[in-house]
């Protein structure tokens, strides 16, 4: 992406999510010392698409809760053409439907690229004696810093090849 436009806007702070400024159109995520981040926005053209899911993984994909907790590590592959990524969530389910795990990507997430095109990791924690069977992704919720968004269903996800479950044992 071309960011030679003059910037319209430059922010800085902890916390941009709660920022609603209503021109947002493009964005340029900066590392600065003692900030968090520099948030610069810039007039693009209008944007009505919410971001995309390149790519999601996860790895390990049979978890042991029966002698404690265990940690699985998702890797997101996210665009979004001109708004930035705001944040992304997923869910995933266990057999019953009576237990889930949440897991998010956003700014403190990324591990490169930017908020654009990038890849984000995030980790979901399985308790102890969480329920056995195989858990599946039930969706993956995306949105911009305009609020376009789009969730995804187990459907959706297994249809461009991303894999829905984890199988969680005890023994």
């Amino acid at each position: 992406m071309d960011y030679t436009t003059a910037p319209i806007l430059t922010w800085m702070g902890t916390d941009f999510s709660s920022y609603d400024g209503g021109i947002t159109y493009g964005c340029n995520l900066t590392e600065t010392p003692g900030v968090d981040f520099i948030f610069t926005t810039y007039v693009i053209g209008d944007d009505t698409i919410p971001p995309a899911l390149v790519d999601l993984s996860f790895t390990p994909d049979t978890i042991n809760v029966g002698g404690g907790d265990q940690i699985v590590t998702f890797t997101w592959e996210l665009t979004d053409e001109l708004a930035c990524v705001e944040y992304a969530t997923l869910r995933l389910k266990s057999p019953s439907d009576g237990q889930y795990r949440d897991t998010h990507a956003n700014v403190s997430y990324l591990i490169s690229g930017d908020m654009n095109n990038g890849v984000f990791e995030s980790t979901a924690t399985f308790p102890q004696y969480s329920e056995v069977g195989v858990w599946y992704i039930e969706f993956v919720y995306l949105i911009d810093s305009l609020n376009n968004s789009q969730y995804l269903y187990k459907a959706d996800l297994k249809a461009i090849g991303i894999a829905t479950e984890i199988t969680v044992i005890i023994q």
